[in-house]
Parts: C-alpha cells; sequence; structure tokens
C-alpha cells in the first residue's frame, strides 16, 4: 500500500516539475493584472506582447513587446528599457524580465 501512494505522490510531483520546466502560462487573471501595471506605467503607451510563464510557486518570468513614449535616440532608449525592467523585476513574484521595442504597426493588447 505504502509503494502505490509513493509512486502515486512521485507521478504528481513528476507532473508538476514537468510544467515548470515547458514553462507552464499564468492565469487569466494574473495577465490581466500584469498587463494593467504594465500600462500603468507613465512610459509606456501600449504593450502589442506579452509572455507570462511561471518558473517556480508563485514566480513568474515575463517577456514584452511595448511602445515607449517619447522621441529618445537608441542609447537614451536603451538605458530606459534596462530601468523598467529593473522596476518590473523589483517585484517578489517576478524573477526574470526581458522588454523589447514593439514595431509601430503591431496591435495592441486590451486589458
Amino acid at each position: 500500500m505504502q509503494g502505490v501512494l509513493l509512486g502515486s505522490i512521485a507521478i504528481a510531483l513528476i507532473n508538476r516539475n514537468r510544467r515548470f520546466l515547458v514553462g507552464q502560462q499564468v492565469a487569466r487573471q494574473v495577465r490581466q493584472a500584469t498587463l494593467q501595471a504594465l500600462l500603468d506605467l507613465p512610459e509606456i503607451v501600449r504593450v502589442t506582447y506579452l509572455r507570462l510563464e511561471l518558473v517556480g510557486p508563485r514566480q513568474q518570468s515575463v517577456v514584452a513587446d511595448l511602445h515607449l513614449s517619447g522621441d529618445d535616440a537608441e542609447p537614451r532608449l536603451a538605458v530606459r528599457i534596462r530601468d523598467l525592467e529593473a522596476r518590473v523585476s523589483s517585484s517578489p513574484a517576478v524573477v526574470d524580465t526581458t522588454l523589447c521595442l514593439s514595431a509601430p504597426d503591431e496591435p495592441s493588447l486590451v486589458v
């Protein structure tokens, strides 16, 4: 009987870890809240791509394409993006953040 119980627990843990390894998507509510939080930042005009993956218990990785306000030169844009990445990553729920600029013709995501 103990073998069956241990086998069941092992299968459940294997399945859970497999989902973390292949990049399990976050819940819809978490995605919407993250999108809204990004759009609430004054530097961000629109978000055109957002990928959130669970990488651990209550921890996620954020990848987003966005359009920034202003007409800064490329070196200044790089500094602004790194600053935004650091601010997003300062959340205890965010393990890694990668932000990129979107093309002007890409459609915006809506909350």
